[in-house]
């Protein structure tokens, strides 16, 4: 929570406020309420202590999709409010997509725009998803080593904080990088880091670019990258990557680890930043920070960035510590059952049996 407020240049109180007088957020409690006799606890703002989530209350159990080890820490306040509540918290791992389900494609706010749009772009790719994981099953077998990039959905896509988005600053008007600006500085980073002359040389590239047409702009593809508007992630990750450069979202993140991938975190917002520095703790990667130039300055920010990617990258795929250090999380996430196990769980609160194995309230994180 106060990781979201910072990034929006308010204090936690400053937020809570906003959020309690902010009528569309006010309306929409009432309207729960009238329609379906819903007394929510909330008053339209965040609950106290800052953090708690009261309707955990009512859940037996609650699931996490992660393990202990990946649990944020709570403030004292908090562990009192949830051991109030008697809330239970058991994880469960990551509960990773079917084969075949795609990702990163993006969201258009124009949805006939998303149609028309997103599955032709890049304009000048003619390989599909299945195609591309043909080729990298097909690399993995030969021994290259494959790396992938995708800079998720939200920062490619066209909402406010997107591909033409900036973040806010304190004085409450944009600041920054675009999304644009960012993944395409990323992406460089990539080509900067493995790009080769021919398809044959250096590891193998595969990029999710998202829904924006031309979305790599300036930039030249190298002979030994594919690109593509959608992947199917969950199996590429399966198949074998030996390096994810991600914006860190919770999926992606722990996806890449519950298949032993060691990361490069370029995070955009929200918990992408708290994962970013969760990766750096943990010891399965480095993270890129952000830019926040001063207007004028975006130009000299995005080389900077650039370079930056680069050295990370470079350095996290020449260092094997890292990959032991993520090869031991996904073992640890592997254990913690996933889909098997939450349905297990499902299957036991719908016929009231007493579930066994929930983690202590005191133990569980956001």
């Amino acid at each position: 929570m106060a990781s979201f407020a910072k990034q929006l240049s308010m204090t936690v109180e400053e937020l809570d406020d906003q959020l309690r007088s902010f009528q569309p957020n006010v309306d929409a409690k009432k309207r729960l309420q009238a329609k379906y006799g819903l007394e929510l606890e909330s008053d339209g703002g965040i609950d106290k202590p800052y953090g708690r989530l009261p309707h955990l209350s009512h859940a037996a159990p609650t699931l996490v999709t992660t393990t202990e080890d990946f649990y944020d820490p709570m403030t004292p306040d908090l562990q009192k409010a949830y051991e109030a509540d008697n809330a239970q918290f058991v994880a469960v791992g990551a509960l990773l997509d079917e084969a075949g389900a795609e990702r990163a494609a993006g969201h258009k706010c124009n949805h006939q725009a998303h149609q028309d749009e997103a599955w032709s772009a890049p304009k000048d790719d003619s390989l599909s998803a299945a195609a591309i994981l043909e080729q990298v099953v097909k690399a993995r077998k030969s021994g290259r080593k494959v790396v992938l990039a995708s800079m998720g959905t939200v920062i490619t896509g066209d909402f406010k904080i997107g591909w033409e988005g900036r973040l806010t600053g304190k004085d409450g008007q944009p600041r920054g990088l675009t999304g644009r600006e960012l993944c395409q500085a990323a992406w460089g980073g990539i080509f900067d880091a493995f790009g080769a002359v021919t398809a044959e040389e250096g590891p193998l590239l595969v990029v999710a670019l998202g829904p924006q047409t031309h979305a790599l702009g300036e930039l030249v593809l190298p002979a030994n990258a594919l690109c593509a508007p959608v992947l199917p992630q969950v199996d590429l990750l399966k198949t074998g990557v030996d390096l994810f450069l991600t914006h860190g979202g919770q999926n992606s993140f722990t996806e890449a680890l519950s298949n032993k991938v060691p990361l490069v975190v370029c995070p955009g917002f929200g918990d992408q930043i708290v994962n970013a520095q969760k990766a750096v703790d943990i010891g399965v990667g480095l993270k890129v920070d952000r830019p926040d130039p001063d207007a004028g300055q975006e130009p000299q920010a995005v080389a900077g960035y650039r370079s930056a990617v680069k050295a990370a990258l470079l350095e996290v795929f020449d260092n094997s510590d890292f990959k032991a250090v993520a090869s031991s999380c996904g073992d640890s996430l592997q254990r913690a059952g996933g889909v098997p196990r939450a349905v297990e769980l499902v299957l036991a609160a719908a016929r009231g049996n007493k579930t066994t194995g929930f983690a202590a309230a005191s133990r569980a994180g956001a």
